[in-house]
């Protein structure tokens, strides 16, 4: 992990001036370094959206997979020799 030398950027940003650091917080938006509450809590409910879903098909992929084992062994129990266990 990269550490910040918050000492070192304060002073960075102190030579800059009143419109360096405009400019500072600008560039800081627009590239995502730093966001709005509401957009934080947009991407939570989007992220819990996305967490659900995976879960439901995640839920019917096992299922169905679970349904795909009972088959096989149902045939291999009724027609020996004919279907690998």
């Amino acid at each position: 992990m990269v550490g910040i030398d918050v000492k070192g950027l304060w002073d960075s940003l102190s030579k800059l001036g009143l419109a360096g650091l405009l400019f500072f917080i600008l560039v800081g938006f627009q590239q995502g370094w730093w966001f709005f509450g509401r957009e934080r809590d947009e991407l939570k409910a989007a992220l819990a959206a996305m967490t659900q879903d995976r879960d439901v098909w995640q839920a019917r992929a096992l299922l169905a997979m679970s349904a795909g084992e009972r088959a096989v062994s149902a045939a291999s129990t009724a027609l020996p020799g004919t279907v690998a266990p």
